[in-house]
């Protein structure tokens, strides 16, 4: 087996690496914001942020402002290349004249690094963290080795400057993999093998390794590597971390305990993103929830009034309440044992409203334009929002210092002060969730 894959394409083709402390395989960061930003923005990376939105006081030189925390800089990339995938088509000699084309051919491009990695990505099918890793070599070689490197990217003076300049160490941090020795076939015989000058490969016939590796190696024919952690499969997701092969909530990232969302720098009281059930909620810039809609939640800013939009100090709630019941399982209870459906009520359409049955009330109520306006609203029930529908105002119990003189409508049934919480409770569940027949 070969043990010195990368010697074919690293010596005498191209030694690749990641300038300046690896490369993630994603774009820079721009720096300024086109359009400008409001009067209440800053420009942070790129980006209008509003002012509760940046760390204050501003983060120190070499940190980042991570969701309103100022955190150390990104992490030098390792293990990129060590999948079984990438290990495969690194076998192939031509990997090495397929990135100097894509180095070449990117050399007059204004994004070097992003313009390689796409390029060897395509043409190599390896992954993108390892074309990364071999994208950012070439940003080395041409930014520290331009004379040596530039117009071919190979020879011995090329080879010589990239050693010098750190691109190979760069490229065995950034890839895992282990780079080419000095003299290749002394390694080979101390490991036990032997050595074929013919293809430069060592074939080792002992699994062991002397000396014994350590607890962050593993040993493959005869070498120490690094140790991969574990993968997770399927990929996890934005609000999670991989660790050990197992996905995990991100702890800076989802509200798992009362105070990781609310910044007491901006004067916000600590919310918990996820108490009402939502567990994949997320806390966003510290200081508000971001709910999962897809999941059946919505932001909810105070008490019943929701918002489109999660601002700070919102909290996640269920779009549809537990409790909720159709208009059918519901009708006796709140309509016909109330009175509504007498004859010399609703039931023979007083003030121009029928209620006589489900069918009746249902399309009678929902979506439907009052005769008589009132709490500054116009519709009778607003399928999904209480506080929009009159319905709802009408029955629901007076708040305590409220009069029935001081409401902003007369209460039903008549001559009331409202149903009881937990009947009142029923229509509200209704109307949250949907208004259904």
């Amino acid at each position: 087996m070969k043990t010195t894959m990368l010697r074919a394409f690293i010596m005498g083709t191209l030694v690749l690496a990641v300038a300046c402390g690896g490369s993630d395989g994603t774009d820079p960061e721009p720096t300024s914001c086109d359009p400008a930003c409001a009067a209440d923005e800053h420009c942070h990376d790129g980006m209008c942020m509003k002012n509760s939105d940046m760390c204050m006081p501003a983060c120190e030189a070499g940190q980042l402002c991570v969701n309103g925390t100022c955190e150390s800089g990104p992490p030098v990339m390792t293990n990129q290349c060590t999948s079984d995938a990438d290990k495969l088509l690194l076998e192939d000699d031509t990997i090495g004249d397929l990135v100097k084309a894509c180095g070449l051919g990117c050399v007059a491009n204004d994004d070097v690094a992003t313009c390689s990695e796409e390029c060897i990505t395509t043409d190599t099918d390896l992954s993108a963290g390892c074309s990364g890793c071999f994208a950012a070599v070439l940003v080395c070689s041409f930014e520290k080795c331009a004379d040596e490197c530039s117009a071919t990217l190979g020879g011995e003076d090329c080879d010589d400057c990239q050693w010098d300049a750190g691109c190979i160490a760069s490229f065995t941090t950034c890839s895992g993999l282990t780079g080419p020795s000095v003299d290749p076939e002394a390694d080979c015989e101390a490991q036990g093998g032997t050595w074929n000058a013919e293809d430069q490969s060592c074939t080792v016939t002992s699994s062991n390794c002397v000396p014994e590796c350590d607890d962050s190696q593993v040993c493959n024919n005869g070498a120490c590597e690094p140790a991969s952690p574990p993968s997770c499969e399927p990929p996890c997701a934005d609000n999670e971390n991989c660790e050990d092969g197992t996905c995990v909530l991100d702890p800076t990232m989802v509200g798992s305990v009362p105070t990781s969302c609310g910044s007491p720098g901006q004067g916000l009281e600590p919310v918990d993103c996820t108490k009402n059930g939502d567990t994949n909620a997320q806390c966003v810039f510290s200081n508000h929830c971001m709910c999962t809609v897809a999941d059946g939640f919505e932001c909810e800013t105070s008490g019943e009034v929701v918002s489109a939009e999660c601002v700070p100090g919102s909290s996640c709630v269920s779009a549809t309440p537990p409790g909720n019941k159709p208009l059918s399982e519901i009708f006796e209870t709140i309509f016909q044992n109330q009175g509504c459906t007498a004859g010399y009520c609703h039931g023979g359409g007083a003030n121009e409203l029928l209620l006589s049955d489900v069918a009746n009330t249902h399309a009678n109520l929902v979506g439907q334009t009052a005769t008589t306006a009132g709490c500054g609203l116009t519709e009778r029930v607003v399928p999904g929002n209480p506080e929009e529908s009159i319905l709802w105002h009408r029955v629901k119990p007076l708040a305590e210092g409220e009069t029935a003189d001081t409401a902003c409508i007369s209460k039903m049934p008549a001559g009331s002060d409202g149903l009881s919480e937990e009947h009142a409770q029923l229509v509200y569940d209704w109307i949250k969730g949907g208004a259904l027949q």
